[in-house]
């Protein structure tokens, strides 16, 4: 390919990118110069943070941030990082035109000529505020779950067969002598807590469970760190899809419910996909 036809080809792809970057309107991306001035604009950024390329071309990017960050020289640092590092990723409040706030993820890249001298930066900003909430609501409700499960001594874990692991629920740790945590492990440490006589029959109900789609139940022995023997009472089921099939096929949506009795029945509460869950009677 000739050098003539080789810049054809470079500047086509270069208008293309350009015209990509300017229809994305999920992300804000834009281009900064080496004091951080707003050199270009696309739609996403205008969804984002409500100014036009009119209002923000040749402003300092800045304005962007709460005034106590400004203050604090936060802008700053951020493009100092990029130019030392090569980028900078971060997360925090940002402010759009109307002064409403929503919460970012930013990654700023900085950009070399052919000198290796620093052009400018590249900035691309995505609001992830739902995505925060949500995940702020998760932990509410999981710090609820646990607290829940420790009044009543209910214990919870999570079995996915295809991958062979167990995660374990603060309480259902408390319940087998352990130190209360949430932690996933493989499932012969879960499987190892139990009596070995009894080993193989919990793997057995569990696996034939998720295989074939079919409730099980039973009772198992548990074995404490101190010795101490429990009655485990357990009883599981697969869930169902929305068409009622079982899912055979993906043991991962088998779900269970246990509790221990010391020697008593239990009374079983509720279960969700993927938890299991039961608490003893009184």
């Amino acid at each position: 390919m000739t050098p003539q036809r080789t810049g054809r080809f470079a500047q086509a792809a270069a208008e293309e990118f350009r015209l990509l970057v300017e229809s994305v309107k999920d992300y804000a991306i834009f281009l900064l110069d080496r004091a951080g001035y707003v050199m270009s604009w696309n739609a996403g950024a205008e969804r984002i943070k409500q100014y036009t390329a009119e209002d923000i071309l040749g402003e300092h990017f800045s304005r962007f941030y709460e005034p106590e960050d400004q203050a604090a020289g936060v802008p700053a640092r951020a493009l100092e990082t990029a130019a030392r590092e090569g980028r900078f990723d971060g997360h925090g409040w940002r402010v759009r035109k109307d002064g409403s706030r929503f919460f970012a993820h930013v990654t700023i890249t900085a950009l070399y000529d052919q000198r290796d001298e620093l052009h400018g930066f590249a900035k691309v900003t995505q609001d992830i505020t739902e995505q925060r909430e949500a995940e702020r609501v998760l932990r509410v409700r999981e710090q609820q779950l646990a607290e829940a499960q420790a009044i009543a001594q209910l214990g919870s874990f999570e079995w996915d067969v295809a991958a062979d692991q167990v995660t374990w629920s603060p309480e259902l740790c408390h319940i087998f002598g352990l130190e209360s945590r949430t932690f996933t492990a493989p499932a012969q440490v879960f499987v190892s807590c139990f009596h070995v006589e009894e080993r193989p029959l919990v793997v057995a109900a569990i696996r034939q469970a998720a295989r074939t789609g079919t409730s099980f139940g039973g009772e198992h022995r548990a074995v404490r760190p101190d010795g101490e023997v429990r009655l485990l009472s357990s009883q599981g089921r697969v869930v169902r899809d929305e068409r009622g099939r079982a899912q055979p096929a993906d043991p991962r949506w088998a779900s269970w419910r246990t509790a221990t009795t010391r020697g008593r029945p239990a009374r079983w509460r509720w279960a969700t996909r993927g938890r299991c869950c039961a608490t003893p009677t009184g």
